[in-house]
């Protein structure tokens, strides 16, 4: 009894990390006064008994990936370096088995590195960093879209980080909402941009108020940190979330988005990679918003919103060379626009048209083109005849509903199919119903 007093005397003596764990369980079952200090808890506190090592000691949710259980041994030490991310130190470690009443357990000591290693750990690290830097530049000056170049940016970063997950939100303050609009995910980890749209604003306001102050964001430990009753806390759980660390992205002083890593392993009380890459990072979204516009005026119909002839005739050359399972072509004709310009103005004409797109938009989404001043064509590809069926019913009814008289001509096929065949069928059956349409009045 009295040499395991003196003994644990001695230990508590040492001003070094030192701990016993369970070789299988990683519990820990004793760990000294300098730990505990480290840790802020009382000598005589115990409650770290039956804790994972890792879960304690770094914070983490599974083994280090340094661990070095598997290549222990009775007979020497395992001699090794490693960062503390937790005291931001640099320690030598010192691991063996050690045999306690017949069972093995795992022996660590870490003793702080000294001034000569700190600086050259130190150099290292800047190396490391200046190197990600290097690798992220270069990918931006090389020849991948936008899309490819942001991913591959947030693959290299959150690499450096070791997280989970890097993404981008940006912010749309008209609509008072943030989307996640770019994502890199760890392999074996869960993609969660699909779940992360419209996000109410309020739910990142107090992110927003952070960054303003302190220019980054970092979150230890959620629930220790966090209001858990918040929705905020809500969404990182659900998503597994235990720390993370973000920057913002900022246009002209104003916030504009923020760049993030989920549940970072190591670096992550450095944001200087962080920061830096958020600067390539925005200047790049700027570049896709840019040419974003600029595809909007090349493609889209300035009256009435939809895509026009010249993104028609791009979707059609593609269809002629990359042939869909099954096909939808809607032919369509506003009947009487020459009579309404003529006795009401163009402007009433032009409001006809408008209300025609809108109607079309709001059954085809984003599948209608206007080909000419009353033509208009809608393109739907490996959708069920049944749905198309009741997709063209609820816009004849739309459109009575609108007072808009409209002659339509569809083409549907899921074998054989043939956009320029189906397209001249959709005509003829358009063509058809117009000439119904003129009988019916007599003329």
């Amino acid at each position: 009894m009295i040499r395991k007093e003196m003994a644990e005397i001695l230990l508590n003596e040492i001003d070094s990390i030192l701990y016993v764990a369970d070789m299988e369980t990683y519990e820990l079952k004793y760990i000294n006064s300098y730990t505990k200090k480290l840790l802020h808890l009382e000598k005589s506190d115990k409650s770290y008994l039956g804790k994972k090592c890792y879960e304690l000691l770094r914070k983490l949710d599974k083994p280090c990936e340094n661990c070095k259980n598997s290549i222990l041994c009775k007979q020497g030490y395992c001699d090794w370096e490693h960062f503390n991310e937790r005291v931001q130190e640099y320690f030598s470690v010192k691991d063996k088995i050690i045999n306690i009443e017949g069972k093995d357990y795992h022996f660590s000591l870490s003793v702080k590195n000294s001034d000569e290693v700190y600086r050259r750990n130190e150099l290292e690290y800047q190396l490391c960093c200046e190197q990600t830097l290097l690798n992220c530049v270069r990918t931006l000056e090389s020849d991948l879209d936008v899309q490819s170049a942001i991913n591959r940016l947030l693959e290299t970063v959150t690499t450096f980080y070791k997280g989970d997950r890097g993404y981008v939100f940006e912010i749309d303050y008209e609509k008072r909402e943030t989307n996640n609009t770019y994502e890199w995910v760890e392999k074996g980890k869960t993609a969660e941009i699909d779940n992360l749209q419209n996000i109410p604003l309020y739910v990142i306001g107090s992110w927003i108020n952070i960054f303003r102050e302190k220019g980054r964001f970092y979150i230890s430990d959620i629930d220790e940190d966090m209001d858990t009753s918040s929705e905020t806390h809500r969404i990182l759980k659900e998503q597994n979330i235990k720390s993370l660390i973000a920057a913002p992205l900022i246009k002209d002083g104003l916030i504009v988005g923020f760049f993030g890593i989920d549940n970072p392993r190591e670096n992550y009380k450095d944001f200087t990679v962080l920061n830096s890459v958020a600067y390539f990072m925005q200047n790049d979204i700027e570049k896709r918003k840019a040419y974003e516009t600029m595809e909007k005026l090349s493609f889209e119909d300035a009256l009435t919103g939809l895509y026009n002839r010249t993104k028609y005739n791009i979707v059609i050359e593609d269809l002629q060379k990359n042939t869909p399972q099954k096909l939808a072509v809607i032919y369509m004709d506003i009947n009487g626009l020459k009579l309404v310009n003529d006795t009401y103005g163009h402007k009433n004409g032009d409001l006809l048209i408008k209300n025609t797109a809108k109607n079309i938009t709001k059954v085809f989404n984003k599948n209608g083109y206007r080909i000419g001043g009353d033509e208009f064509v809608i393109i739907e590809t490996n959708i069920s005849k049944e749905i198309l069926t009741e997709r063209i019913e609820t816009l004849k009814k739309l459109m009575k509903d609108n007072n808009i008289k409209i002659s339509i001509g569809a083409s549907y096929r899921n074998e054989r199919v043939n956009i320029n065949e189906q397209m001249s069928q959709a005509d003829i059956e358009m063509y058809n119903d117009k000439q119904l349409y003129y009988k019916q009045l007599g003329r």
